[in-house]
């Protein structure tokens, strides 16, 4: 009983985390041309992108590169040779921000990979304990095998998301810039659809698998106090 009590408890999962940056590049790009001081920055922060353009492997490269054309292909995006000059003037300086996105995401996927398998084997476990009190349980498992897949779905969203933030922070973007903005925007798309399930995964376990535990809780209740009182 206490057992069950405690997971409800935990059951509620760490608030959707918020990682806007992916929009705050978007928006320092589409500023105006930058002074002298900016150009300054501009080149410690390229000669800081060369730096990390020389940590990749040819076959990184090649597989930077892959992801790139497909995005611009994906989502078709035309700039402006005006936009294009902004994006070089200020892209390196942006790509630091993402280098430090890439941290947090990294520090959230280690954390989900901690809590969310820790919920699945928690549920598990009151699932078994309650089959061994003669409670039918069907209804429970088959609603854990859903929070699984809906697990392995933000996994995959995670990944996709950090894959795109990092592609953003290693790029060549003075060279390519439309690829620059074609990544932004996949980063930004998988951004909105990680949340969503995110979301979804806690919305599923508060919604459908809180009362279910509930239910089987008053009904662990009311056994005992039959058991109790068909003993007195």
């Amino acid at each position: 009983m206490k057992g069950i009590k405690l997971l409800i408890g935990a059951s509620l999962l760490v608030p959707v985390f918020a990682l806007g940056v992916v929009h705050a590049v978007e928006g320092q790009n589409s500023q105006s041309t930058p002074g002298s001081n900016d150009r300054q920055t501009a080149q410690v922060k390229e000669k800081e992108s060369e730096d990390q353009q020389r940590k990749l492997t040819p076959s990184d490269l090649k597989s930077l590169d892959d992801r790139l054309q497909k995005r611009k292909g994906e989502f078709k995006i035309k700039v402006l040779a005006a936009e294009q000059t902004r994006i070089k003037q200020r892209c390196v300086g942006s790509q630091g921000n993402l280098r430090s996105l890439d941290g947090r995401i990294a520090g959230v996927e280690t954390s989900r990979n901690k809590v969310y398998p820790g919920l699945v084997d928690r549920l598990t476990g009151v699932s078994t304990k309650l089959k061994d009190r003669g409670l039918d349980t069907a209804a429970l498992d088959s609603e854990i095998a859903v929070l699984k897949t809906k697990i392995d779905v933000y996994k995959a969203d995670l990944s996709a998301y950090k894959q795109a933030v990092s592609d953003v922070a290693a790029m060549d973007c003075a060279t390519d810039p439309v690829a620059f903005k074609a990544t932004l925007q996949t980063a930004r798309t998988l951004q909105a659809k990680l949340k969503t399930s995110d979301k979804d995964v806690k919305a599923y376990v508060h919604n459908t698998i809180k009362p279910t535990l509930k239910v089987l809780r008053d009904q662990l209740e009311a056994k005992e106090k039959q058991q109790t009182e068909g003993n007195n």
